[in-house]
């Protein structure tokens, strides 16, 4: 599959037990087997029409088979064997498929003996006839073949379970059909020496999400095909998984029925392998588990029906018309992984979060005919890639695969990934094992001898084949992937086609070729065709070829954006960095200040998810509504400790020495507290770098970046003259107009500007003040205005405020302070500044300002002083940075430094 960005785990629970694992898995498939019950089937009569779809009794065979995990417990009212017994009544004679057989059979045989049985005791004999009818999966096998009719190899392991079951009630005469599903069942399990399964009846290499499952379908019968040999070939899907595990739940991410089957795989295999004590780390078998239970129970059910049809899609024979029987086979999955599960009584020591999911890049040969899988994650990368054998349409080909992130359409000749190459209207690609198959770090190459055939409309009786091949290599390259085909054909095609969806995560991609070709970007969001297992495809990267030569070369590159969660999101700062951000960008989870509450567990849980987490002002995470101080920096530690854990990167940006309004030593401590989680600093001088990393711990290897603070450019701008401005506000004339605005803040001093203005009294100036609050004493002055303002004032009255000024006033002061964001209005409006004499602004604006001594007397005879000459010279020098400081400029260096944070 294609690369994702790992979605981290969540910090590891301080216990690990298989037992509570298994009553947490009961408890969710019992509450939502009884809220099913109570809200589709009040009566337990089962529908024949669910959901606009004619429906058929599988789904009640997965209920009831199910239901027998749960002898002592009631549903909607009723024990699980009255359930049953209700259900069982309505079963249709006709089976629908083996599956239906062994859980039907299964179920009964729970209960007894075919002749004594305390399900079938209170039904008419009838009834009991049509059940034994139904029961049976002897149909499927065709003795004039000694085949099974065409269905897949696991099918034989179905057969095989099912006569099982009968054998179990007692209604096997003849062990012939049983001796036959045995013996092929072994053979087939254990033919490949590699120990995997391959699902193709014809030895094509069809290795998918069956060729694990086939060993849960058989594990009752593991004594009868031979434990020992059975462990063998068990052991190697537990290593698969182990191998392949990927934090969204998933095992195995190609081929047919993944999405959430594929995450009830994990949690089946892994439980059966603690079970069975199969595979290398239990410890981390459990805690995949755990995971993959928490993605179902999160992700996957939606009004207490599996939502694996919504907004993305499945497999046409498990389509909506399943949407019952696929979440009863869901639930009872569950119910079989908590059976495993509580048969392990000894917990198990807690698995580190560092080791849930290790960086991988390794082949895994299935056979030793070039199937396998690239199993890649590194640096913030995974991705699974297969080379397998099976249908040649998307789900099957060798294309890059990762949830979220590069996505197939489902079920579909719309191939992602590989080019499709058109002749003769007959579409061929690259597909099923390749001729060889290489392996280095970062990369794989795969070359076929021959293209496979997609599609065939219309095809010409008198069209010869396409005759080629071609040469495949996927590399890795820092936080993006490189992708090269090297095309030969015996004739010119008409036209080679290349296309990656983009699901969730925003891509950039880039291709190139040896022929002429045509780019584009094609939104599809909302299209039914274009739904993967995992989400809705947004929109497509394609690139179409115009052959003109038997040998094509064609190439892309792609980088993902950045998963960052950040906070203030909604701050000026942030939202003038993160909407200037180019492609590929970032994918923005937006928090604001205050906004983890008493969901500090809830925020975690999403930072986890993402691979940085950015944070402005750290002493404005938590809400402050009635608590202490006390109790604020106990949470905060709390906080800190389990973001300490995850292993997502801490990026902060010193705005501030220590935090405006707390106690000194009290503000210090949240810094110090947090300096050493810190993975990067983004400092807006270099000045400030040096005064933070004397004053806190931060980490040896923690990485400090200088990133000033921005010009707001594109934010000043203002529709409104100069002129409409100054009559919207009722500014009368003045020569030179100062401004302070923004927010109050004792530090700004914003009482000791007024009073200098005031003393210097000159009749040519006026000051503007936006930086009040109700109770701000100002001098009785009519050249000193108070502009009307809200409680926050947004950029857009900042900017016409600004525009009204000649010149910007400062006086911060105390130690608090370590910036200022007044420049980022200085640089954009063109304006200079009268500001103290400090070394920030003495590095950013040397030329576009006057400087004071923070005194009252100080700042008045700058103000005195001050000729129109001066002011024209300070802002000739501050619109000279405009550019320099522009954040449209800035957000690329950030993008780069998140970038860089993948390695």
């Amino acid at each position: 599959m294609l690369f994702r960005i790992i979605r981290s785990e969540p910090t590891m629970q301080t216990t690990n037990s298989p037992a509570s694992l298994a009553s947490d898995i009961k408890q969710f498939v019992h509450a939502q087997t009884d809220r099913l019950l109570s809200r589709y089937l009040p009566s337990l009569r089962i529908p024949r029409y669910f959901a606009g779809h004619r429906i058929d009794t599988a789904f009640a065979v997965d209920l009831m088979v199910m239901l027998t995990y749960f002898d002592d417990e009631t549903f909607a009212g009723r024990s699980a064997l009255e359930v049953i017994a209700a259900v069982i009544k309505q079963i249709d004679a006709q089976p629908v498929n083996t599956f239906v057989c062994y859980r039907l059979g299964e179920t009964i045989a729970h209960y007894g003996t075919w002749d004594d049985n305390a399900i079938l005791r209170s039904l008419p004999d009838e009834q009991i006839r049509a059940l034994r009818s139904a029961l049976d999966p002897s149909y499927i096998y065709q003795p004039h073949d000694d085949s099974i009719g065409g269905h897949p190899n696991n099918y034989w392991c179905v057969l095989l379970r099912g006569l099982s079951a009968m054998k179990r009630l007692g209604l096997i005469d003849d062990p012939t059909l049983l001796n036959i599903a045995t013996e092929r069942s072994r053979q087939l399990l254990l033919r490949n020496p590699q120990g995997y399964f391959d699902d193709d009846r014809n030895g094509g290499g069809a290795y998918d999400i069956y060729s694990a499952d086939v060993l849960l379908f058989v594990e009752p019968l593991w004594d009868i095909l031979g434990r020992d040999k059975i462990l063998s070939v068990a052991g190697k899907h537990v290593g698969l998984l182990e191998q392949l595990a990927m934090p969204n739940g998933a095992c195995i991410n190609w081929g047919r029925s993944i999405g959430a089957l594929s995450i009830c795989l994990t949690i089946e295999l892994a439980s059966m392998a603690i079970h069975q004590k199969i595979g290398t780390d239990a410890s981390r078998l459990l805690a995949l588990a755990r995971r993959a239970f928490e993605q179902f129970r999160d992700h996957w059910m939606q009004d207490d029906l599996i939502s694996a049809h919504r907004n993305r899609m499945t497999f046409g024979y498990r389509g909506p018309h399943r949407l019952l029987q696929m979440t009863a086979d869901c639930l009872y999955k569950l119910a079989y992984a908590a059976q495993s599960l509580s048969a392990v009584t000894t917990p198990l020591a807690p698995c580190p979060s560092g080791e849930l999911y290790p960086d991988r890049d390794e082949l895994i040969r299935f056979d030793d005919q070039n199937a396998g899988v690239w199993m890649y994650r590194k640096n913030r990368i995974e991705f699974q890639l297969p080379f397998v054998g099976g249908r040649a349409g998307t789900d099957y080909v060798p294309s890059l695969r990762a949830p979220e992130l590069f996505e197939n359409p489902v079920d579909s000749p719309m191939l992602v990934g590989v080019p499709r190459v058109l002749c003769d209207n007959i579409e061929y690609t690259l597909g099923n094992r390749p001729s060889s198959l290489s392996h280095s770090a970062n990369s794989a190459t795969a070359r076929y001898d021959k293209l496979v055939t997609v599609t065939q409309p219309n095809k010409d009786p008198a069209a010869t084949p396409l005759n080629g091949s071609g040469i495949a290599k996927w590399t890795v390259e820092g936080d993006a992937i490189a992708i090269q085909f090297d095309l030969q054909f015996d004739r010119q095609p008409q036209a080679i086609h290349l296309e990656f969806s983009e699901a969730t995560v925003p891509l950039n991609v880039k291709f190139a070729s040896s022929a002429p070709f045509d780019t584009s970007i094609v939104p599809v969001q909302g299209q039914p065709q274009q739904r993967s297992f995992w989400n809705e495809i947004r929109q497509i990267h394609q690139i179409e070829i115009a052959p003109d030569a038997t040998s094509i070369q064609l190439s892309a590159r792609i980088v993902p954006a950045v998963r960052v969660a950040h906070i203030p999101a909604d701050h000026d700062y942030n939202r003038a960095l993160y909407d200037a951000m180019p492609a590929p960008g970032v994918l923005e989870y937006r928090h604001n200040n205050a906004s983890a509450g008493h969901q500090i567990e809830t925020l975690l849980a999403h930072i986890a998810e993402q691979e940085i987490f950015h944070i402005g002002w750290p002493e404005h995470l938590l809400s402050r509504a009635n608590k202490t101080d006390a109790e604020i920096d106990d949470q905060m530690a709390r906080f800190v400790g389990e973001l300490d854990r995850l292993p997502v990167k801490i990026v902060w940006t010193m705005h501030n020495r220590r935090p405006h309004g707390w106690d000194g030593d009290r503000g210090i401590a949240l810094y110090r507290l947090w300096a050493p989680v810190v993975d990067c600093c983004l400092h807006h001088s270099r000045w400030g770098e040096k005064v933070m990393c004397e004053q806190y711990p931060f980490r040896a290897d923690c990485r400090h970046e200088y990133l000033p603070h921005g010009a707001w450019v594109k934010q000043m701008r203002t529709p409104l003259s100069r002129d409409e401005l100054l009559k919207k506000y009722k500014v009368g004339d003045a020569a030179i107009r100062f401004g302070v605005f923004g927010r109050y803040q004792p530090e700004k001093q914003i009482e000791l500007i007024a009073k200098a203005f005031s003393e210097a009294a000159r009749d040519d100036q006026q000051l503007l003040i936006s930086a009040w609050k109700p109770d701000t004493q100002l001098p009785d002055d009519p050249r000193i205005i108070k502009i009307p303002r809200a409680d926050w004032l947004t950029r857009d009255s900042i900017a016409e405020h600004v525009a009204m000024a000649d010149c910007l006033v400062a006086a911060q002061t105390g130690d608090t302070y370590l910036t200022s964001g007044v420049v980022g209005d200085s640089f954009a409006a063109g304006i200079g500044l009268i500001a103290p004499d400090w070394t920030f602004y003495r590095e950013i604006a040397p030329d576009c300002s006057i400087y004071h001594d923070n005194s009252v007397d100080g700042l008045t005879q700058v103000l005195r002083d001050i000729t129109s000459e001066q002011i024209a010279a300070m802002n000739h020098s501050a619109a000279a940075k405009r550019s320099e400081y522009d954040f449209e400029n800035l957000a690329p260096k950030l993008m780069q430094i998140f970038r860089s944070l993948r390695s």
